[in-house]
């Protein structure tokens, strides 16, 4: 006998819990980006992330991630009440200051 503990456990280790859908060359006023998409299965919910330059190259050496909740107020609509927008933007222009490096855009959270 096992306990819920145990299977969760389990099958965080076993299965996957998000699964690329799509990848798209994406221009923006910062640079050449790829989109990557990802769906999670776990509740479905659809995350992005946006890789500028080699990521995979630089012999293991440090690249700039940004880890960035959607917040659809600041990032789209560029609400003063939030820097979320702002906070977004610089990421992306030091990442394509640096070369390359990765803004993982979480949703639905």
């Amino acid at each position: 006998i096992i306990s819920i503990e145990d299977l969760i456990a389990y099958r965080r280790s076993a299965e996957p819990t998000v699964r690329r859908e799509a990848a798209t060359r994406l221009p923006t006023a910062f640079g050449d980006f790829t989109a990557y998409g990802y769906r999670s299965t776990v509740d479905g919910v659809e995350h992005v992330a946006l890789v500028h330059g080699d990521v995979t190259e630089g012999g293991g050496e440090d690249i700039l991630v940004r880890i960035h909740s959607e917040c659809l107020t600041g990032d789209i609509f560029q609400s003063q009440r939030c820097d979320c927008g702002p906070q977004l933007h610089a990421s992306m222009q030091r990442i394509t200051e640096e070369g390359r490096g990765v803004v993982v855009y979480l949703r639905g959270h």
